[in-house]
């Protein structure tokens, strides 16, 4: 599976808009789900993040 490379501008407005939530308090993961439910469409790359996170077990 090929996997896409993304801009320095979309990489730019991911940091900026998880940086933004971080700073209101509001923790990683509920900000990537707050985030994957704005987007269109299934194959954007914070589904992905969104998936990995979900998936992890904290002991």
């Amino acid at each position: 599976m090929k996997k896409n490379k993304l801009s320095n501008i979309e990489i730019a407005e991911f940091t900026n808009q998880l940086s933004l939530t971080l700073h209101a308090g509001i923790s990683i993961f509920e900000g990537i789900s707050i985030m994957r439910d704005d987007i269109n469409g299934t194959n954007h790359f914070i589904h992905s993040i969104y998936k990995d996170m979900d998936n992890w077990e904290i002991f």
